[in-house]
């Protein structure tokens, strides 16, 4: 280290801090995530994560549409005699 010239010191410090600094200025331009956090089993986790505000705000409605048909007692279109729980055949 004591052999090196300023140029070497200024191309290292470069080497360096670069990668950082490219880091930090990515992080301020990438969009926030739109994140979608429930419970489950009495743990909160990460439902769905995305940098997409119209594919988030899909997402999100549908969720919600599903949890309120849930709590009318299941789908419109659930075939007669299903149980409480309906599920689509795949």
């Amino acid at each position: 280290m004591q052999r090196l010239t300023a140029g070497a010191y200024l191309a290292l410090g470069a080497v360096v801090l670069l990668p950082a600094l490219l880091a930090l200025a990515g992080d301020r331009w990438r969009p926030p995530p739109y994140e979608l956090w429930g419970w489950h089993r009495g743990v909160e986790v990460l439902l769905f994560s995305s940098d997409d505000e119209r594919q988030f705000g899909d997402v999100s409605r549908a969720v919600r549409q599903a949890r309120d048909s849930h709590r009318r007692g299941g789908r419109d279109d659930a075939p007669a005699g299903a149980g409480r729980y309906w599920r689509p055949q795949r």
